[in-house]
């Protein structure tokens, strides 16, 4: 990475920082259309933007493993130029990766054929036939992600990273924090804008890990009582409880009918099977009342 600011890296963070310039923001997306994918391992940026938007591309990559960007061809398979390269690699020598465009294979493409045989040495070549096409689309994939990211996500991120980063620090370490940044926010946002949930949780070895669950629609009785209880059975249970217990819980679901309606559905828990949870500690203060109080109302309620 350059040492020296001589893309005026630093000084156009300090830019946005004092007067929300954001011709770096807009530089790093015009850096985005650069296909990454296709450089050699260990290519040298010359802007410490490029660093950026490089990683920006390999999230959106790997995010599309699992996504509706992916549009990989069936034909193609990771592993074949992988066993190609390792065995001329390691018989002849030859990186067929270490050129741009396998250019070391057009070198050297006699002696490979040699050692190869023509039917290999036309199964390699048809291998990369369809990791071109696999490139291509990706390209088209990236962009597409971009194009649909770019407003509610790469933007917003990319403005929070560049707001934080301390630019008394040297470019590298600005570049680092920035990318570092930048994955958290935007994480955070893609789970608010998708709903899911981030929730922590020990695994058997007692390690912390996070898992990521969609709420499922929610239910008022099904929040107030239980999961799978129904308005009909919430009407059983409410006819054995106290006058007093029956105002109370009614006040609760009427609380958590309006928040569905309205979409306010933060503040309630979610289980690691998406159903929704009471939030003892907001409920009580919306009716104003101890949370212990209504700790045990619900359980004598539920218990009913």
């Amino acid at each position: 990475m350059p040492m020296l600011d001589r893309d005026r890296f630093k000084s156009r963070v300090v830019a946005y920082q004092k007067y929300a310039d954001e011709w770096i923001i807009y530089k790093v997306l015009d850096y985005m259309r650069i296909k990454f994918h296709l450089m050699r391992r260990g290519f040298d940026f010359e802007e410490h933007g490029m660093y950026i938007a490089f990683r920006i591309n390999m999230i959106l990559l790997g995010k599309m493993k699992a996504a509706k960007y992916k549009r990989q061809s069936t034909s193609y398979d990771p592993e074949d130029l992988p066993s190609y390269r390792k065995a001329i690699k390691d018989d002849l020598g030859i990186d067929i990766f270490s050129e741009p465009d396998f250019g070391s294979l057009m070198t050297h493409n006699k002696q490979i054929l040699s050692y190869l045989g023509g039917e290999q040495f036309a199964s390699l070549c048809e291998a990369i036939r369809r990791y071109r096409e696999h490139l291509v689309a990706s390209s088209d994939a990236i962009e597409e992600a971009v194009a649909e990211l770019e407003p509610a996500l790469i933007i917003p991120a990319l403005k929070y990273a560049f707001s934080c980063v301390d630019t008394s620090r040297s470019e590298k370490e600005m570049v680092r924090y920035i990318n570092r940044a930048f994955a958290t926010e935007y994480i955070r946002l893609q789970l608010k804008q998708t709903g899911t949930r981030r929730l922590g949780r020990r695994d058997e070895s007692g390690r912390y890990r996070n898992i990521y669950v969609t709420p499922s629609e929610p239910n008022a009785w099904e929040i107030v009582f239980a999961p799978g209880v129904t308005a009909r059975m919430a009407e059983q249970r409410m006819a054995r409880l106290t006058k007093a217990q029956r105002q109370r819980i009614q006040k609760v679901y009427d609380i958590v009918t309006e928040d569905i309606r309205t979409g306010n559905m933060a503040r309630y828990k979610v289980d690691d099977r998406g159903s929704y949870r009471i939030n003892f500690r907001y409920l009580a203060e919306r009716l104003g009342i101890e949370e212990s109080t209504l700790r045990k109302s619900l359980s004598k309620a539920r218990a009913a």
